[in-house]
């Protein structure tokens, strides 16, 4: 079975080794626009499988036809969000499954559901740690709920040792890092999809150790679930990042301050844009040299069954991997990414069409996957409890 990852970036390189040495794999092409980039996986792969090929994603039409003359099985979208749509589409056309890491804009991708069933192209969309595995952790509690009255995943990427300026640093994409903190989040109350301000509705929750003490708040995170669930008598479903106590006043305090617009102001008869400037001046300060990090996910699922309260919740922990000097990130973003591919080649996910997380792994596949994520070390703890959800 032929593999197709596209970007040989932090997420895409680890998705492209852990593929290689599955079984199920015979061989991994990936395409970048960077040769350094491609380069660096190379000389890495062990196994022999992977082939790497420069491509600028720009070219869609070409990407197409690369995909056709390599008889490409399953695709993985692990590119910037604005190359997520081009990913789908050529896909599509070519009707070769994808897997895509990126949760945005998700009725766009919704809507490409018959076009890809005509297709026989299986297209799985925001399906990385969030969104993407707790899309799934939702759907699940969905499932064995009568009603579901709230839903919220609290989901975030740590340093093992925070320190200033923001008590963050960052482990993938900085861009999409900060611009979570300023587009609009949809959330759902009373059974209404409504936009609410990111950064708003803040908790404060604590973790098992080394985590410790940590405060979450609004993102727009959800992905497909608003648009594919029934939220008819959900009371609040949202998705909320997690960061260290005091990391959103300071956020905040950058905000309010005008450093996150992209309207160009004149300084010294020089235009400069703002988010621009912060962007260069923050980019030293917050990505240090030391990788270790981890990562954090409660998810909690209150509702009723047979007339009675009930909440499931799941909760998973991960740190940095030393002997194979991965970020927990990577782990948590790509191993739910190749469990999916592997069940795709193996025949266990047969539908066409654009599937969300919350759907395919909802039934008997969710026992599947968290074996998949067994394996790698990923453990996700599951409770039941009789008394409904704090959650507001």
């Amino acid at each position: 079975m032929q593999v197709l990852v596209l970007g040989a970036g932090m997420m895409g390189s680890v998705i492209a080794f852990d593929l290689a040495e599955s079984d199920e794999v015979s061989s991994v092409l990936m395409f970048d626009i960077d040769r350094d980039r491609l380069d660096a996986c190379a000389n890495e792969d062990e196994t022999g499988k992977l082939e790497v090929m420069v491509h600028d994603m720009r070219d869609e039409e070409l990407l197409v036809t690369r995909m056709r003359e390599a008889n490409i099985d399953v695709a993985v979208s692990a590119l910037a969000h604005e190359f997520s749509p081009i990913a789908l589409r050529a896909g599509i056309a070519a009707g070769t499954h994808v897997v895509d890491l990126v949760g945005s804009k998700p009725e766009a991708k919704l809507a490409m559901d018959a076009e890809a069933t005509e297709a026989g192209a299986a297209i799985i969309p925001g399906f990385g740690f969030a969104p993407g595995l707790t899309n799934v952790l939702v759907g699940v509690g969905f499932q064995r709920l009568d009603q579901v009255q709230t839903a919220v995943a609290r989901v975030g990427g740590l340093p093992l040792h925070p320190g200033p300026p923001l008590d963050y640093e960052v482990v993938y994409s900085m861009e999409s890092t900060f611009n979570q903190y300023i587009r609009p989040a949809i959330v759902v109350r009373d059974g209404e999809k409504v936009k609410v301000d990111a950064l708003t509705d803040h908790e404060i929750l604590t973790f098992d150790e080394p985590v410790g003490e940590c405060e979450c708040f609004v993102t727009d995170g959800l992905g497909t679930l608003p648009f594919t669930l029934d939220c008819s008598g959900v009371q609040y479903m949202a998705e909320k990042t997690v960061r260290y106590p005091g990391h959103a006043a300071k956020l905040g305090t950058l905000i309010d301050c005008g450093l996150f617009e992209t309207d160009p102001i004149r300084v010294d008869g020089v235009e400069v844009v703002p988010r621009r400037v912060l962007d260069e001046v923050l980019r030293p300060r917050i990505q240090s040299d030391d990788p270790r990090d981890v990562s954090v996910l409660r998810v909690e699922v209150s509702g009723v069954r047979d007339g009675e309260p009930m909440t499931y919740s799941f909760e998973l922990l991960d740190v940095y991997d030393e002997r194979a000097a991965m970020t927990s990130m990577a782990r948590t973003t790509g191993f739910p990414v190749t469990a999916a591919v592997r069940m795709l080649l193996r025949g266990e996910i047969t539908e066409c069409g654009v599937l969300p997380p919350e759907i395919v792994f909802a039934d008997e596949r969710y026992e599947v996957l968290v074996k998949e994520l067994k394996r790698r070390d990923l453990t996700i703890e599951e409770t039941v409890s009789s008394e409904p959800s704090a959650s507001r």
